[in-house]
Order: structure tokens, then sequence, then C-alpha cells
């Protein structure tokens, strides 16, 4: 018999998609303090999730390794069913998640009405398209009579987060003047260019800040490119920090100048102020950076959005979207911006 006790919500999707479901969990534990939450997520964007007082257990589905095929899904269905939910809410829309969903027997399924499988929730709520991310997936409680409250997304680094990000900056000046950038994205059209990048941390030193270049493994061969032979106020941090210690840096800087990627939503989650560049993709799709007085930069142009997240390559081949967006335009916000405090 399900435990009306146990809780499950599957977001299997990109590690910022994990972030913005963050206000979920704590609007759970706020109307129902009861209850037991548990996470199916990716083993990349568990590490978001570890110390979160309002995530009991996380359970890591390796889609893409050690569970992927019909074989792996097969057994995660099975261990689902095993676990005897009460209810399954499914911020992620997918045709795997809705069948994940439904495999458990929760006697509540909960998800977007939006979604080729959508027939195999109990409740569907509408996907309203205007609205961020994080209001979205609140919403989903709407079908327990639940309205919450716009929360922001969070993050909580431990002491050895902290410890890292102490051993990074020791040499770094102890100011206000501390500025990250993040060059990376999973989707090449979604890259401010890397020379602006390199051009924009060659003026920042100038002026007395000191740069830090934020980015996973995969990440560092861009970053290393950008750095090479600036100032030695440009510390690549590239692929040295886990995501909580990266939250933990961002939270010490004064801003963040970042694509439409993760690290705008894990500096929402530190409560940094973002400078935003999109291209493909447009903040009315719901995921502009939460945090107070972020500001976006974007270029008007009829081939705007060509995505809903991003591509290999431009489809007119010109990527006009950002690389018409210079280095002056972006430095010159960053002084407004810095300017009010």
């Amino acid at each position: 018999m399900p435990d009306p006790r146990k809780i499950l919500v599957i977001q299997t999707a990109y590690i910022g998609d994990v972030i913005l479901v963050t206000p979920l969990f704590s609007a759970l534990k706020q109307h129902l303090p009861q209850v037991w939450i548990e996470c199916l997520t990716t083993p990349a964007a568990a590490e978001v999730l570890r110390n979160n007082p309002h995530v009991d257990r996380l359970i890591a589905y390796d889609k893409h390794g050690s569970r992927k095929g019909l074989s792996g899904l097969y057994r995660l269905m099975r261990e689902l069913k095993s676990n005897q939910y009460y209810m399954v809410l499914a911020p992620h829309r997918s045709l795997r998640t809705a069948l994940l969903v439904h495999s458990t027997g929760a006697p509540i399924r909960i998800g977007f009405d939006k979604n080729c499988g959508a027939w195999w929730y109990t409740h569907r709520c509408r996907y309203d398209s205007q609205q961020h991310e994080t209001a979205r997936n609140l919403s989903l409680l709407s079908a327990l009579g639940i309205h919450a409250d716009s929360l922001p997304p969070e993050i909580y680094p431990d002491a050895e987060n902290r410890t890292a990000v102490d051993q990074l900056t020791a040499d770094a000046p102890k100011n206000s003047r501390w500025v990250a950038l993040a060059p990376g994205s999973v989707w090449p059209t979604k890259r401010w260019p890397e020379s602006y990048y390199r051009e924009l941390a060659a003026r920042l030193t100038a002026d007395g800040c000191t740069v830090f270049l934020l980015g996973g493994q995969e990440d560092r061969p861009l970053c290393r490119r950008i750095a090479e032979g600036l100032s030695s106020q440009v510390v690549d941090a590239s692929g040295a920090l886990s995501l909580r210690a990266s939250a933990e840096l961002l939270r010490r800087c004064r801003i963040l100048v970042t694509n439409d990627s993760a690290p705008m939503h894990l500096a929402s989650a530190a409560g940094t102020r973002t400078l935003a560049l999109f291209g493909p993709t447009v903040p009315a799709f719901g995921f502009a950076p939460y945090a107070r007085e972020s500001v976006v930069l974007e270029r008007t142009l009829e081939c705007r959005p060509c995505t809903t997240h991003g591509s290999r390559r431009c489809p007119i081949k010109t990527h006009a979207c950002l690389a018409g967006i210079t280095v002056s335009m972006v430095y010159d916000q960053l002084k407004q911006m810095t300017s009010k405090r």
C-alpha cells in the first residue's frame, strides 16, 4: 500500500532545469511539512540538490550510462514501483518521464497538459508558456489546492565547498570587484563569441576587477584560451569546482556575465546579479535570470527565436544574434549595473 507521506519529483533534464525546480521542494515542505520527498534526476544534476534540507532522498538516473536503453528503463520502473509512492509530480515534460510516472502506480500523478504522455497523469495542470519556469513548476501544486507564492531557486553549499572556494581565491584581492564570466554552453549557438569574452576580461582587469572564468570540465579548453596571456587577475576556475562550490564562488562575486546556460541559474540560486546574453532562445520562454536587478541583453531579429533549447549550428550561418552584441554593449551595461552599489 502506498505510503501517504512519500512524494516523488521527477526532473531528469538539464542542470539548469533542476535548479529551477528547487522552489517546488521548498513549497511542498512548507505546505505539507510531514511529507518525505524523493527526487529522480541525473547523476550530474544530483550535485545541485545535495545538502538541500527539502529533499530527503536522491535517486540518480544515468540514462546515458548504466541505465541507458530499454533494459535500464525497465529496471528503474520496477524500482520506482517498489518504492510505494503516494504522489508523483513531473515538472519534466517528456514521454519517458510520463512513462516513469505511470510506472510508479502512485494514486496521485501530477504533470503538465502539454506532454505527449499526459494521459497517464491523474491530474493535468495547464502549461503556461508566459510564466517563469519556477512559477510553472509551482503551478503543479494547484492540483492539490495549494497556491504557492513565488520562491527563488535554492542551492546549499557545505563547508567543503566553501573551503574549496577559499583555496581558489586565496591570492585574489579581497574587495567587492569580483566578476564571474561563464563562457560555455552545451549548445554552440548559445555561446557569445570566445574573442568577445577575452576582450571583456581584459577590459575588466584593466579596471582593477578580478575575473573568474566558470565552467565544467568540458569548458576547460575554452576558458584556457580566454585566459591565456591575460593578467593574473583572470582566474580560470573551469573544472576546478563542483556545482555547489561554483554557486558559493558566485555568491562572493559582484556580478556574473553568462550565456543562457546553467551558471545563470546557479547565480539566481546564489542571489548574484546577472547580465545574461540571449541569442537563439528568448527570455519569454520562461528561463530568464531570477536574481534581482539582473539584465538580459538581446537583439531584435526576425530569425529569433530559432530554437527552444539551442543548436549546433546557426540555421542562417550568421550567428548574428550573439555576434551582434558587442563587447562595448556588455561593458557599458556592466558599468551601469555595478554603479548601483
